[in-house]
């Protein structure tokens, strides 16, 4: 790709905390007042430049419609590696040039991972994490990656290793996207977390837990994994905000992507952004390490 001269306009560069800040790092230099003279040359005026936006949670085999599990379970292997690509395509051309997928089938997130770095395709960095790690009939069970006892999961882990995922995702409660799993309940005990994470380690790489029930969030915790995803403790009575937990995971460093979105709309009855606004205010409050996410794929996020 040819060297690119931006002129005119404004940068953004990610930690200023206005525009006006954007003007002081524009006559520093990082938007040009002049073009180089072998660059393409992009007239900027008017228009404020900023880096390119991380998703951190994203499901890039999914159609984000409600008959996601329908299209998906039709649909053949190669069918899902060009909807994946094509989604990938999408988020570049939307500005998002990192994009870590917690949830496609193995070899179709390697391979199209791959192919970005090596120029194939044009899509933004990917950061995959294959199948998720789930017991059998668990949550995302059909995406390929159902492990049982403590040595089931070692191995589970040695495969998605040898497969080249970046990151182990772990299923540490059920989810609201699989009949049949219990959203409030631990999938895995302590001690079959604790494996994983030990299984991981070794290998030189990190354990993200799906968790959204409290004993859930509670059992990842105990079990020191690197990152929680979605980390909403709910209850058969909604979620609760529980401060003991929340001070443990900022002790320990553990990352949280929240998966918020602006579609999150009501659950069962409650005002669903509402409360894990509150949860995320609380998190952040607690001295947590957070990056924020989406969890695009899922239905009516697209």
């Amino acid at each position: 790709m040819a060297d690119v001269s931006l002129v005119g306009g404004a940068v953004w560069d990610g930690l200023a905390e206005s525009a006006r800040s954007a003007e002081v790092h524009t006559a520093a230099g990082l938007i040009s007042a002049e073009a180089s003279a072998d660059a393409e040359v992009l007239d900027v005026s008017g228009c404020t430049v900023v880096p390119g936006l991380i998703e951190a949670h994203s499901h890039l085999c999914w159609n984000a419609g409600p008959d996601w599990r329908e299209v998906y379970d039709a649909e053949s292997d190669a069918a899902i590696a060009f909807r994946m690509a094509g989604n990938a395509h999408r988020m570049l051309q939307a500005g998002i040039t990192t994009v870590r997928d917690l949830g496609s089938p193995t070899p179709q997130s390697v391979a199209l991972r791959d192919s970005i770095r090596a120029g194939v395709l044009q899509g933004p960095d990917l950061l995959v994490a294959g199948a998720p790690v789930t017991p059998t009939g668990g949550h995302c069970w059909f995406l390929g990656g159902e492990a049982d006892g403590i040595e089931g999961l070692k191995v589970a882990v040695r495969e998605r290793r040898k497969a080249g995922v970046d990151w182990i995702k772990v299923m540490a409660s059920g989810g609201n996207m699989t009949p049949g799993s219990n959203v409030y309940a631990p999938q895995f005990s302590v001690e079959e977390l604790q494996a994983v994470v030990a299984e991981a380690h070794r290998l030189q790489i990190r354990v993200a837990a799906h968790a959204h029930g409290v004993e859930g969030i509670k059992a990842a915790v105990e079990a020191h994994v690197d990152m929680l995803e979605h980390c909403s403790f709910q209850t058969p009575e909604g979620s609760v905000k529980d401060d003991a937990v929340i001070a443990e995971i900022a002790r320990q460093g553990i990352i949280v992507s929240p998966t918020i979105t602006g579609r999150l709309g009501t659950f069962r009855g409650q005002p669903r952004w509402t409360l894990r606004g509150e949860l995320t205010r609380a998190l952040f409050a607690a001295g947590c390490r957070v990056l924020m996410s989406t969890d695009c794929g899922i239905p009516n996020t697209p």
